[in-house]
Order: structure tokens, then C-alpha cells, then sequence
């Protein structure tokens, strides 16, 4: 019997709630965030099995088919794809956060107007 080991990636996108899957998505798709389009194509595969993330699709071999039909050796292809989907749900993780802490968002922001000497901005 064939063993998925264990993938970070897939760990991870096993603890999103829905709505954060929504927002993620948002990201994924956003030019501003994401410029690799093999993450959008790699996101597209792995919603299809949310939330379980349990299929025999989802083996690195099987991902590496479904997004480089025409290459031969794709493990490091795919690893690096991965790691770049990581890098937006950890960039995700901390967005959100930030969102939460309104007094800390506004010392990044002040901070920042500082550093460019420009008038510090006011807060409603």
C-alpha cells in the first residue's frame, strides 16, 4: 500500500475553516500578492479535495502530472510551487492577525510614515 508522507502543505490547508479558505483564495488570485500562476493552478487541484485533503491525487506524483503533463522530472518543480503556496497561506496567517490588532497596525503605519519623513497620518 502506497504512504503519503506527511506534507506540510496539506497539514496546514487541513485546519482552514471555509471562510478562510475564501479569503485565502483571494490572495492566491491577487497579482499583488502572487505572481507564479502554477500556484493558482496548484490551488485549483487542492480545493477540490478540501476539507479532507485525503486522496491518492494528492501524492506528489499525481500533483506533479496534473501540473507538468509535459516534463519528465518535476519533484523540485513541484517542491518549489509548494513552497511558494506556503509562503502566501504563512504571509495569510500573518495579515489576518495584523488585521485583528488595530493599535499594533497603527505603530507599522505610523512607523512607516516616519522613516519617509512624511506628516503622520490621522486615525479615525
Amino acid at each position: 500500500m502506497k504512504t503519503r508522507k506527511k506534507n506540510r502543505l496539506i497539514s496546514i490547508l487541513k485546519t482552514l475553516s471555509p471562510e478562510e479558505m475564501i479569503r485565502l483564495e483571494e490572495m492566491i488570485y491577487s497579482p499583488y500578492f502572487n505572481k507564479d500562476p502554477k500556484c493558482i493552478e496548484l490551488w485549483k487541484v487542492l480545493k477540490t479535495y478540501a476539507p479532507e485533503f485525503d486522496s491518492p491525487n494528492l501524492y506528489n506524483q499525481q500533483l506533479s502530472e496534473q501540473l507538468f503533463p509535459d516534463k519528465k522530472k518535476t519533484a523540485s518543480t513541484l517542491s518549489a510551487v509548494m513552497s511558494k503556496l506556503l509562503g502566501l497561506i504563512n504571509e495569510h496567517f500573518a495579515l489576518e492577525e495584523l488585521s485583528k490588532r488595530k493599535y499594533y497596525k497603527r505603530y507599522l503605519t505610523m512607523k512607516a510614515h516616519l522613516k519617509r519623513d512624511n506628516k503622520l497620518p490621522t486615525f479615525v
